[in-house]
């Protein structure tokens, strides 16, 4: 927690902290615009008086792990009862998921994540997306009930956010790529994923993922998928559902 940006302190030359240089420290703030609601802005306005009290506790010398532990007990209370009161904004609850996140309030940034899993599709076509850390998007496509329809979705969303700045990011598709099920999808989903940015399998750990994913699909084909059982999709629930298949075609993964 003490890794936040916003615990940035003053020092002298021989590396001191200096009292008569008083550490300026910047409080994050959830902002009250938008809302109309006198509960919400008053339950925002306690949060941010909490998230003030942590930062100058934490300023202290002397500070208290218990009075901070307290604070943070409290801001995780708050931020969670106002994450479920607003669970139909999407933009407000990922100002409250960043927020969590830059104090440290761990329940609550865990909360947010379930909440903006519920509302992945909406978060996607937002282009603060495409601003989220590692952490923020590894959290949310942890979550086992998704706004989307398939894993291909999160596949491509991942591609997608890796695009955003391809060079810094790269580096970044084994962590991503852990969390989608391409067991979950039909040998032809899963070469699109492969032909659709190839670039990205390079690495011997992404190919491994891949391949397990082809010969569990392989064997579940010849109903023998339980013979590499460690290689099965972890089950996630999507919210949205697919356009329906013809039912006429038969149902093989290799079709």
């Amino acid at each position: 927690m003490d890794d936040s940006e916003y615990f940035n302190v003053i020092k002298t030359v021989d590396g001191k902290t200096s009292k008569e240089q008083p550490t300026k420290i910047k409080y994050p703030q959830i902002t009250t615009s938008g809302h109309d609601n006198p509960f919400i802005i008053l339950e925002i306005e306690e949060i941010n008086c909490l998230i003030k009290d942590l930062y100058e506790e934490k300023k202290n010398e002397t500070f208290s792990n218990n009075r901070i532990a307290l604070i943070y007990q409290q801001i995780n209370i708050k931020m969670v009862q106002l994450i479920d009161l607003t669970s139909d904004n999407m933009e407000f609850i990922l100002t409250m998921y960043k927020t969590a996140n830059t104090v440290g309030a761990r329940t609550a940034f865990r909360s947010a994540a379930k909440a903006l899993a519920l509302h992945f599709d909406t978060l996607v076509a937002n282009k603060s997306f495409l601003n989220l850390s590692i952490k923020q998007l590894t959290t949310i496509l942890r979550q086992d009930k998704m706004a989307t329809k398939s894993e291909i979705d999160l596949f491509q969303a991942a591609v997608y956010w890796i695009n955003q700045d391809y060079s810094t990011r790269q580096h970044h598709a084994i962590d991503l790529f852990r969390l989608i099920n391409f067991s979950a999808l039909t040998m032809p989903q899963l070469m699109q994923c492969y032909c659709h940015q190839p670039d990205l399998f390079q690495s011997s750990e992404v190919d491994i993922i891949l391949r397990n994913a082809a010969t569990y699909i392989s064997l579940k084909y010849l109903d023998k998928e339980l013979t590499v059982f460690a290689f099965a999709p972890n089950r996630r629930e999507f919210t949205i559902v697919p356009e329906p298949s013809n039912p006429f075609d038969p149902v093989n993964p290799f079709d």
